[in-house]
């Protein structure tokens, strides 16, 4: 849940720096949603 925090606050920061970052970054955002909705799955 941190590491998330963490990765969100750094991303925002990015997209306001750089705009085209912000396409990337979405798809970045979601590609880390959805890995990390499968990690319980893998544990088991």
């Amino acid at each position: 849940m941190i590491s998330g925090v963490i990765l969100g606050s750094v991303f925002s920061c990015m997209i306001k720096e750089n705009r085209r970052v912000k396409r990337k970054a979405s798809k970045a955002v979601h590609a880390v949603g959805d890995f990390i909705e499968q990690v319980p799955s893998i544990l088991r």
